[in-house]
C-alpha cells in the first residue's frame, strides 16, 4: 500500500507500508522500527505477545504526547501491565495494525503532534 501525502521534507513521514516492510523517504525498513517526525530507529520487537514494559523504554525517552503501536498484520493488544507501563506516564496510547498506525501516524505527524509510532513489522 503506498500513502500520497503533501510532505515537508523536514519531517520522517512514512512512505508506505507493506507486510515485512515500511518504506519512509530515503530508507526502506524490514524490522520494527520507532518512528518520530525527526527520526527512525531499529526496535527489539517482534510480536505482541513478547512485549514487555522494557521495550517501551525507548519509546517513552522520546516523551511523545502519545505512542501509536503498529501491532502487525492484525490488531491484537499488548499485556495490561505493558499498556499500563504507557499510560501512566499520561501519554496517550492507541493500538492498531501496523498499516492503521502507519496512515494515523503521518497525520499526526503533518498536524506537528509530537508522536511516536512503535511498528512491528
Amino acid at each position: 500500500m503506498q500513502f500520497n501525502l503533501d510532505q515537508d521534507d523536514t519531517i520522517v513521514l512514512v512512505r508506505g507500508y507493506e507486510p515485512g516492510c515500511i518504506f519512509l523517504r530515503d530508507e526502506t525498513l524490514r524490522h520494527s522500527a520507532i518512528v518520530t517526525s525527526t527520526q527512525a530507529r531499529p526496535w527489539d520487537a517482534t510480536v505482541v505477545a513478547d512485549l514487555s514494559e522494557n521495550h517501551f523504554a525507548a519509546v517513552l525517552e522520546l516523551r511523545p504526547e502519545i505512542v501509536l503501536l503498529g501491532s502487525g498484520l492484525k490488531l491484537e493488544f499488548p499485556s495490561q501491565a505493558v499498556m499500563a507501563t504507557v499510560l501512566s506516564q499520561g501519554i496517550g496510547f492507541e493500538i492498531m495494525d501496523t498499516a492503521a498506525a502507519c496512515r494515523t501516524y503521518n497525520i499526526l505527524a503533518m498536524e506537528g503532534r509530537n508522536v511516536a509510532a512503535a511498528l512491528l513489522v
